[in-house]
């Protein structure tokens, strides 16, 4: 089965639901299409200090809820910032073969460490522990030559009414947001049948 799965490293839903899915994609035959897009293009690189509000308290909350049923934890960072550098280097990654190596860590460097993934230097270091020559990486990045290619990951996230991260395509059945991981076995199991 294939799966289009579209995320943002800024998204701790997308983090979450791609924990889950890397557990199921063991348990059945899956082939995981990861489109990074991003959802802040207007955040700056620098990154932002969020203040604490009730929309962010009830977000951290609700978070807490969705991450108790995997025993998962996850803070917000409490600030936010730009992930396109994140996201072109991610595609450096897949060319690599190393994909899942940085796309766990550069979650685990924005959530968990509170690191800003918008500045090169910790795309490189994000890059250095999932095992890409950070010299290779650098210029890549400096080169924009993954810039295309999530320009076409937006576009196909637009021809299919993504209308929000995470948003997972099984087959033809989209889902929008996170789900249990029992909901999306039981997606996967109906539509493996089918």
């Amino acid at each position: 089965m294939n799966i289009i799965f579209y995320f943002d490293y800024i998204c701790p839903f997308c983090y979450v639901g791609t924990k889950r899915m890397l557990k199921i994609a063991d348990e059945f035959d899956l082939s995981i299409d990861w489109r990074g897009i991003e959802i802040h293009p207007e955040f700056s690189p620098e990154g932002k200090i969020r203040k604490k509000s009730p929309r962010s308290k009830h977000l951290a909350e609700t978070l807490k809820e969705i991450t108790d049923i995997d025993n998962s934890d996850i803070k917000l960072p409490g600030f936010v910032t730009n992930s396109r550098l994140c996201l072109e280097a991610s595609e450096f990654s897949k060319t690599k073969g190393k994909f899942t190596e940085f796309h766990t860590t550069a979650f685990d460097y924005f959530f968990n460490q509170k690191e800003n993934i918008g500045k090169i230097e910790t795309i490189l270091n994000i890059g250095k522990i999932a095992g890409l020559d950070t010299g290779e990486l650098e210029d890549n990045l400096k080169k924009r030559l993954m810039k295309k290619q999530i320009e076409e990951n937006q576009k196909s996230a637009d021809d299919n009414i993504v209308i929000g991260v995470p948003t997972l395509y099984f087959n033809e059945f989209r889902v929008h947001g996170v789900q249990s991981p029992d909901i999306y076995r039981n997606i996967i199991k109906k539509h493996l049948l089918n």
